[in-house]
């Protein structure tokens, strides 16, 4: 119990680390794609994958890379 305690409070704290991050990172993103400037969409779904990967933006902005145009 306590070896898979260890995992989840390290999640937690990176989801701390990471989840203000991301919440930034995709409002950008949802404004770029909305504008039309899919490059710049793209590029912050990017950083969300590469730097905020415990967010629960994570999903979303791959998703985005591997989907949009």
């Amino acid at each position: 119990a306590v070896a898979s305690g260890e995992p989840a409070k390290r999640y937690a704290e990176l989801w701390g680390q990471q989840q203000e991050l991301a919440d930034d990172l995709f409002g950008k993103a949802r404004q770029a794609y909305g504008s039309g400037d899919r490059e710049k969409g793209k590029e912050l779904a990017a950083r969300i994958v590469k730097e905020c990967y415990a967010s629960d933006k994570y999903r979303l902005a791959k998703g985005w890379i591997e989907k949009k145009p």
